[in-house]
């Protein structure tokens, strides 16, 4: 029971600090959403990133509300 009621307040702490910095993460959604509907942009995506020296194996990825 505890743990449930710290993991909740938890959470209460977290959707506060997200609120703060709202403006950005729409930002970061939006450009995701951006890149993600067009395989072309996604392939320029890629290169871009491939040209700065990133190396992942990972796509991006919208978030998942729940988690």
């Amino acid at each position: 029971m505890h743990v449930r009621y710290c993991a909740h307040i938890v959470n209460l702490i977290i959707c506060v600090g997200l609120k703060d910095i709202d403006d950005s993460v729409v930002k970061i959604r939006n450009t995701v959403r951006f890149v993600r509907s067009s395989p072309s942009r996604q392939l320029v995506f890629n290169q871009c990133a491939g040209m700065l020296k990133i190396e992942s194996k990972k796509s991006i990825y919208l978030d998942v509300v729940t988690r």
